[in-house]
């Protein structure tokens, strides 16, 4: 996974709105930005999880759709034939 220039220079920026500086030199040290690193990768993959399982939830419900679709048309096709077959039989007798 790569980060974005512009994803890292946010994580540099202090957290803070007061704009406090670390170490006085205004960036952020080492420890934080591996922290501030880890919890950016961390929302991400919990995103692409989230995603992810919202795809394969999705794809069930599209599978349960047509399995219920082509359980109503063979219904409906047999219904269908079994008329037809009535009617060929009436035709007969008369």
């Amino acid at each position: 996974l790569q980060l974005s220039d512009s994803l890292i220079d946010r994580m540099k920026e202090p957290s803070s709105p007061s704009g406090r500086q670390h170490r006085g030199s205004g960036a952020v040290n080492d420890e934080e930005l591996k922290k501030r690193i880890a919890e950016e990768l961390a929302l991400e993959r919990a995103r692409r999880d989230s995603e992810a399982q919202k795809r394969r939830l999705f794809g069930k419900l599209l599978e349960r759709e047509r399995i219920s679709s082509n359980e109503h048309l063979t219904r409906a096709i047999l219904r269908e034939r079994a008329a037809t077959e009535e009617e060929r039989q009436r035709a007969q007798r008369l």
